[in-house]
């Protein structure tokens, strides 16, 4: 019987396996933290659909009641609350890639971590990708219970607050933007911790091309999907949606100014009318698609771009 009869073989599921216990060992501190914030941004969600959701509506209904109510804690907690979990939503898509270029990928490579464990049967596109993989699958999860959560809310909304879908914080935080924009910036974090080598300098890179991104994002999305033209008299109601432009005529077809137009007398203002660009309701779901398939889509391309130089550095 020979040596190597005797010797185990390392599978290539038992290699898989090891290496993802290794990065849930080393990033421990990370995962706890990452649910811990999961945690907590589920349990206000919560609050607010029960006691916290019940109780302002309550107070609403009493102060009517009465007409004399002086002060509104329930309500006021309630939008503290609502106002908590937008931006703890929101904050994932900037905090990531910081976490990514420094601690996930910048770190290892600067202190030599990732090169011992280059030598350890793992290879360099397996390190990255259990690390990404990992990290992923833990954004995934958390982000898709409180955009799940978030949305439950939105439904019941219990006549308190901003609801409308073009709302910037509702076109986010109840939208697969939540989960795309996060999974962005971690791709994005890695690329420039393999680029860079050094934690702070990814780091700030990181969150320098995140904010560079979301910025021209902002700027751009509602142009994404062909707006629409309307024309209605100036003392008609405003149509519901993204209104992207308003322009007042007079009767005869005269663009009037912001001045003339307050000039008007209530005759001239029936008379005239709005030209307005914008996007109803129904386009919300066609601008979400091409803005979220596009992130995907640069997603794709950074992921791509960090194992090819990962693969040139270390072939």
């Amino acid at each position: 019987m020979t040596a190597s009869t005797l010797t185990p073989h390392r599978t290539t599921s038992t290699a898989r396996t090891g290496a993802v216990r290794a990065v849930l060992r080393l990033h421990r501190a990370s995962l706890l933290i990452w649910t811990a914030y999961v945690v907590i941004t589920a349990a206000i969600l919560l609050w607010m659909l029960g006691p916290g959701g019940t109780g302002a509506v309550d107070e609403m209904a009493e102060c009517a009641r009465t007409k004399a109510c002086d002060s509104h804690p329930a309500v006021g907690l309630y939008k503290m609350a609502l106002l908590a979990v937008q931006w703890l939503i929101l904050a994932p898509s900037y905090l990531l890639p910081a976490y990514a270029a420094a601690a996930l990928v910048g770190r290892e490579l600067e202190t030599g971590t990732a090169q011992l464990a280059w030598t350890q049967n793992v290879s360099p596109t397996r390190w990255l990708a259990t690390k990404l993989g990992v990290a992923a699958a833990a954004v995934t999860l958390g982000m898709t219970v409180l955009v799940l959560l978030f949305r439950t809310v939105r439904d019941d909304r219990f006549g308190i607050g901003n609801w409308s879908v073009y709302d910037p914080f509702v076109y986010h935080d109840a939208t697969p933007l939540a989960l795309a924009y996060p999974l962005l910036g971690l791709v994005l974090g890695a690329l420039a911790g393999i680029l860079l080598g050094r934690a702070m300098a990814a780091l700030a890179t990181a969150t320098a091309a995140t904010a560079v991104l979301a910025y021209v994002y902002s700027a751009a999305r509602f142009h994404f999907w062909p707006s629409v033209t309307l024309t209605t008299p100036a003392d008609a109601p405003s149509p519901s949606g993204m209104i992207l432009s308003t322009e007042l005529f007079s009767h005869d077809g005269t663009r009037l100014s912001g001045p003339e137009a307050i000039r008007l007398s209530p005759a001239d203002l029936h008379s005239s009318y709005f030209v307005q660009e914008y996007h109803p309701v129904s386009h919300f779901w066609p601008l979400q698609a091409v803005e979220t398939g596009s992130l995907l889509a640069l997603t794709a391309l950074a992921g791509f771009a960090a194992f090819s130089l990962l693969r040139r550095r270390t072939a």
